[in-house]
């Protein structure tokens, strides 16, 4: 996309979410600590469509773990607006799964590194030297999924490896 184009499709959810702390997984029994919470959804978006409520905890992604709020971005910012993303969702002390369409976050011009830029994560682990980035960019056989904060803004950014 970006070198065809300049630009980059970002796909979106509609959803915001929060951390899942032990007295929040206690007050929703659940088996742990993990997951994305979700605080609010986006009305007529994605997730709206798919089902998803404020109180639902996603736990997985199309298969990936989810154990920080941090993750779900990440796996969404990997995806293409239209792809189904497959759910599994605590809600109300039992699990289900929910299949969300994702749609367009609209289409900006390709991310790149701006002075000032700072890399808070890879994949949703986060880092605190150029040895580390360079080790996990290593280790992902197609894809990472950067998190950089500029100003006020935190943006998740795709950037293929390899």
């Amino acid at each position: 996309q970006i070198v065809a184009t300049g630009r980059a499709e970002h796909a979106r959810l509609g959803v915001a979410v929060q951390e899942v702390n032990q007295t929040l997984a206690d007050s929703f029994k659940l088996p742990s600590p993990e997951g994305a919470l979700v605080s609010s959804v986006e009305k007529g978006g994605p997730a709206e469509r798919a089902g998803l409520q404020p109180g639902d905890v996603i736990r997985s992604a199309d298969g990936q773990r989810i154990v920080s709020s941090a993750d779900l971005p990440a796996i969404v910012s990997m995806a293409k607006p239209g792809d189904a993303l497959k759910l599994e969702v605590w809600r109300k002390g039992e699990s289900t799964s929910l299949s969300a369409k994702l749609g367009d976050a609209g289409a900006k011009p390709a991310a790149t590194a701006q002075a000032g830029d700072v890399l808070l994560s890879v994949n949703g682990t986060p880092v605190g030297s150029v040895e580390q980035v360079r080790q996990m960019v290593a280790k992902s056989p197609k894809s990472v999924a950067l998190l950089i904060q500029r100003g006020d803004e935190r943006i998740f950014v795709p950037v293929k490896v390899g």
